[in-house]
């Protein structure tokens, strides 16, 4: 009783930890992540109930359920950064159109940002910062766009007489690599789709499996199906993204 109370403890502060981590990068709404735990844990819960003494398929399904819940997180991650790429060159459209009109560079960045979500909002003012006052900011990211952007910017904010000119021939190169992004998108989403639909096939008749015929008698089988579902998931992914374009 008291081993599978903390696998429960584990499982939840674990799914706990992920969720706050995806609302304090606003990656999510506090509605959506009431939402998304709600479901982790009655997931959860279903695995280590039906589980009873069996230990280690309980261990496996709360591990399971975080490794869907991490799955969650790296879409959410991945959806982010590439609505970014598509939200910045709209941001670029907006400076463009009130730098022509007679604003600043900075002024223009300041206006613009207030028309999108408070994700970007708070990606931009970071970006703003380093640009306008690198001397106090210390910006540490890995992410390649956001460095390209950001220098982009500075050399714009530096240049006063060519700003204008740098960031619509900067804009210009997003459009022509978010069409190739576009393209290569279109290649691998008919396999993403059946891979979807095969994941919630795969999750129906699981549940199925254990309501109708236990966890006891088919426990073998029911973790050695589910660790080859996921080697496979894994490989679609790693196959699909060999197949994208690099811009």
């Amino acid at each position: 009783m008291l081993i599978t109370f903390l696998n429960l403890f584990f499982g939840l502060l674990s799914g706990h930890r992920i969720l706050l981590t995806l609302y304090q990068k606003k990656l999510i709404q506090k509605q959506t992540m009431t939402k998304i735990g709600t479901a982790y844990a009655v997931l959860t819960l279903i695995f280590v109930i039906h589980a009873g003494k069996n230990q280690t398929f309980a261990w496996f399904g709360v591990f399971f359920a975080l490794i869907l819940l991490n799955q969650v997180q790296l879409l959410l991650q991945y959806s982010r950064r590439k609505h970014f790429r598509r939200e910045f060159l709209h941001l670029l459209n907006l400076v463009v159109l009130k730098m022509k009109a007679g604003r600043g560079l900075s002024h223009a960045i300041i206006q613009s940002k207030e028309s999108f979500d408070p994700f970007f909002q708070n990606k931009i003012s970071e970006i703003y910062n380093v640009v306008c006052f690198s001397q106090h900011f210390d910006f540490k990211n890995t992410d390649l766009f956001l460095i390209e952007a950001i220098n982009e910017l500075k050399k714009a904010h530096q240049s006063k007489q060519n700003s204008l000119q740098r960031i619509i021939i900067f804009r210009q190169k997003l459009k022509i690599e978010e069409d190739f992004r576009h393209r290569s998108r279109l290649i691998t989403q008919q396999t993403r789709i059946q891979l979807y639909i095969l994941c919630v096939f795969f999750i129906s008749l699981l549940i199925y499996v254990v309501s109708q015929f236990g966890i006891k008698q088919n426990s073998s089988l029911i973790l050695s199906s589910t660790a080859l579902f996921l080697i496979g998931f894994v490989a679609c992914i790693f196959i699909g993204r060999k197949k994208t374009w690099k811009v």
